[in-house]
């Protein structure tokens, strides 16, 4: 699946079926929904005035795009 970044509006993340995994709902500008099964236990990274910012997924529960 391919969503443009822009039009993305929030991404909740939620426990899946084992501990190890994590199922996405993804919440589109234009109202549309899905949801899916993450395959890999990934991370969100950037820079903040703190240096290199690195956070596992298992540590977000909703990532909101303004």
């Amino acid at each position: 699946m391919q969503v443009k970044f822009g039009t993305t509006k929030q991404i909740e993340f939620v426990p899946g079926p084992n501990e190890d995994s994590h199922t996405a709902m993804i919440l589109l500008t234009n109202g549309k929904c899905g949801e899916f099964q993450l395959a890999i236990a990934g991370s969100f990274n950037g820079i903040s005035e703190f240096g290199e910012v690195l956070v596992p997924v298992s540590g977000v529960r909703k990532a909101v795009f303004r």
